[in-house]
């Protein structure tokens, strides 16, 4: 009886198991091979070693300028969200503060509706009557738009909106992620974003580890022994 229990159990577990060996970790081992080919979109690509390796540490531009752009950016989030999270946290915590339950899940909203905040906060930004941008050209003096409101101004502010994701004046704001993205979708260089995507999973690998050795320790974890 406990054997087929068991045989059905592992059953009902199979298609799971296949999915996660087939569209996880077969994806991860696909992308190892692929960073060692120039595979493209339309042709299959020949094994080419390490020279996608070594053309993104030696040769590629805007890899070390995204690193850079990552890392700055990185580290910049960390420590003022991390220092207005605490602050925000001392003082929601505070006995006299009142209406304690409604701060907290204001703070909290934007975590669950990131999608929904972004948009409307470009809304905002672009509203003809009281948006940000308008406000700035008003305090210059410079004539106001409709922004994506009017068929002649829509374009230039969709294109306007998209240079803050796509890497920015003279890619500033170029992260990782989004070189990972245009060179395998815009470019369609299959084979350099994948060898890209390991160099990023090594470093992250590797920072991980520093982190639980040196560091790991050092954590309270509440009523943890």
């Amino acid at each position: 009886m406990r054997r087929n229990e068991a045989i059905a159990g592992y059953v009902f577990m199979l298609p799971l198991i296949l999915g996660i060996i087939l569209l996880t970790y077969g994806q991860f081992i696909y992308s190892l091979i692929l960073s060692f080919t120039d595979k493209t979109v339309f042709e299959a690509g020949n094994f080419v070693g390490f020279e996608n390796y070594r053309k993104l540490l030696l040769d590629d531009f805007f890899f070390w300028k995204a690193i850079k752009a990552t890392v700055l950016y990185a580290f910049g989030s960390v420590i003022v969200t991390q220092l207005a999270a605490l602050a925000v946290a001392l003082l929601l915590n505070n006995r006299s503060v009142h209406g304690k339950a409604f701060f907290r899940t204001i703070f909290y909203i934007p975590s669950i509706v990131p999608a929904v905040a972004s948009c409307l906060r470009w809304m905002w930004m672009f509203n003809p009557d009281f948006g940000l941008f308008n406000a700035l050209l008003k305090a210059l003096g410079l004539p106001t738009s409709k922004w994506i409101y009017a068929e002649s101004s829509a374009v230039p502010s969709l294109i306007l909106m998209s240079a803050w994701a796509c890497g920015g004046p003279n890619n500033a704001t170029l992260f990782v992620n989004y070189l990972i993205y245009r060179n395998a979708f815009q470019y369609n260089e299959f084979g350099y974003a994948s060898a890209l995507a390991w160099i990023v999973f090594a470093v992250l690998a590797i920072c991980t580890l520093v982190i639980f050795r040196f560091f790991g320790k050092k954590v309270y974890y509440g009523d943890a022994v």
